[in-house]
């Protein structure tokens, strides 16, 4: 009996607490059901995604005309941006591109938000004015300068005046 070959018993198996079930209110606050919700779905609602981006309940209809002017251009502005990074055109992908300009022209995350329309709205006009510059890193310099003037005035006067350098109207 000498060919005899015993096994081990298997170790007992080892018992692991149950994990912690996730912070409902929490998950919920990070990630609401709408944001996933398409540009285009949200907008035939009424709301304005510009404004729900930037923490504003007000209608888009009471706003003054120039907010309502600047609130177009940044919406068509910022689709076009999430477009072109190849992003489904949903409320979270518009607000993480909106806060991304927002840090980019150096404003606060806190920004009161009819400034935050202004600045980037000013400049977004003023970008398409700029059509007669040609080189691009010019362009970029001249956006880059627009973007930290304080208002869209004075963004208007900016560009009226590289318009005459360059010699646009001769």
């Amino acid at each position: 009996m000498t060919d005899t070959v015993f096994r081990e018993a298997p170790p007992p198996p080892v018992e692991r607490p149950p994990a912690p079930e996730p912070d409902v209110d929490k998950t919920r606050s990070l990630l609401s059901d709408g944001d996933n919700e398409p540009v285009e779905m949200f907008e035939e609602r009424g709301k304005s995604v510009v404004l729900e981006a930037l923490n504003i309940n007000e209608d888009p209809h009471n706003l003054p005309d120039k907010d309502k002017d600047n609130l177009g251009e940044v919406k068509n502005y910022v689709l076009e941006i999430v477009k072109q990074k190849g992003l489904s055109p949903t409320i979270s992908s518009f607000t993480k591109t909106l806060n991304g300009l927002k840090v980019e022209m150096g404003l606060d995350e806190e920004a009161e938000p009819s400034i935050v329309l202004d600045r980037i709205g000013g400049v977004i006009k003023a970008w398409k004015n700029l059509s007669f510059i040609t080189n691009p890193a010019d362009k970029k310099r001249i956006f880059m300068k627009l973007a930290n003037l304080k208002s869209s005035a004075e963004m208007n006067r900016e560009v009226y005046r590289l318009m005459s350098d360059y010699k646009v109207w001769r």
